[in-house]
């Protein structure tokens, strides 16, 4: 009877445990979430944050700078969120059709 009752106890807490660990975990993935979204969250390079800026200045989609470059939107997302970096025939081609120079996408602002 005794062994029943301590297997009883662990049962419940194991549960306990794997119930926190989930609670736990929703709330960590909301925090991170939050973090994300907010100003002082990852920051972009000045160059992601300049290029967005400037085809936006242009009034153009990231479909059509990428078919100008040769290239898929995703990757054009990807140099504007900071994840992929153009290559130095790349930045050539967008610094041509943004009007800049190339020294000019790696400052700040359009």
């Amino acid at each position: 009877m005794g062994l029943m009752v301590i297997n009883l106890i662990l049962w419940f807490l194991g549960v306990f445990v794997l119930v926190l660990a989930a609670v736990a975990g929703i709330f960590g993935i909301r925090a991170l979430r939050k973090y994300l979204k907010t100003p002082e969250g990852p920051a972009r390079s000045p160059l992601a944050a300049n290029l967005g800026q400037r085809r936006l200045a242009r009034g153009m989609a990231p479909e059509a700078v990428a078919q100008a470059l040769g290239v898929s939107p995703q990757t054009v997302t990807a140099w504007e969120g900071g994840t992929l970096v153009p290559d130095d025939g790349q930045l050539a081609a967008l610094a041509g059709l943004y009007g800049c120079s190339i020294a000019q996408l790696f400052q700040p602002g359009p």
